[in-house]
């Protein structure tokens, strides 16, 4: 397992948020994604205690849905 600084993964994060704002508003991704495809993202599941590790570009859909419990949450 690789791990990443807290920079990396605030970067990562303040990414993420900023592709599903884009996504959410214009129903496509934008058309930089692949720039920040290689930052790695920390997603806490709000239903168990597990945390996924993964960069933005290995995320599934599976992941996203997770990712949006835990924003719901307040714990992304």
């Amino acid at each position: 397992m690789t791990a990443f600084s807290t920079e990396q993964l605030e970067e990562g994060r303040q990414a993420l948020l900023d592709f599903l704002e884009y996504f959410a508003i214009h129903g496509a991704p934008p058309e930089n994604a692949w720039d920040f495809a290689e930052l790695p993202v920390e997603i806490r599941d709000p239903d168990s205690v597990d945390v996924i590790t993964k960069t933005i570009g290995e995320l599934t859909s599976d992941d996203l849905i997770i990712c949006s419990k835990a924003m719901k949450a307040g714990l992304f």
